[in-house]
């Protein structure tokens, strides 16, 4: 499953049909790669993710977490989560949006580059959230 929306269908999953081997394989997000468009490093973006992020129960919001691993996370104000789409919430007075970068329709920070990039982690088989400020693209997880 590569999608959030998989993830949010496979929740309502009653059977499972196994091939004869009777295999299935335990997938368990993790982080990867994290890329700036900003002033933050890649540790700070991962950050700002996270101390949204904890919030939500999405297996990709809790991989990220994970890897902020046992930071002090920012306090975080008006938290919402979007199914399939990503959460945010106020840090700092300002609007932070994790988000499927497909819906985020936002990658105007450095607008070639960040596709590019965008691409290349998704052709490598990666699922990548973007990191908004204000609408802003400041990050790819």
């Amino acid at each position: 499953m590569r999608s959030g929306e998989a993830f949010q269908a496979f929740r309502d999953v009653e059977k499972i049909v196994f091939d004869k081997t009777g295999t299935i394989t335990l997938g368990r997000p993790v982080v990867t790669r994290v890329e700036t468009f900003s002033e933050e490093d890649t540790g700070e973006i991962l950050l700002i993710a996270a101390s949204v992020e904890r919030l939500s129960e999405h297996p990709v919001a809790k991989a990220v977490v994970r890897e902020a691993g046992e930071r002090s996370f920012y306090d975080v104000s008006d938290f919402r989560e979007v199914p399939g789409v990503g959460v945010e919430a106020i840090l700092n007075g300002e609007r932070i949006m994790v988000t499927n970068p497909r819906f985020s329709g936002n990658l105007q920070t450095g607008a070639t580059h960040a596709k590019e990039m965008l691409n290349g982690m998704e052709s490598a088989g990666m699922t990548v959230s973007a990191v908004l400020r204000d609408k802003r693209l400041i990050g790819l997880i």
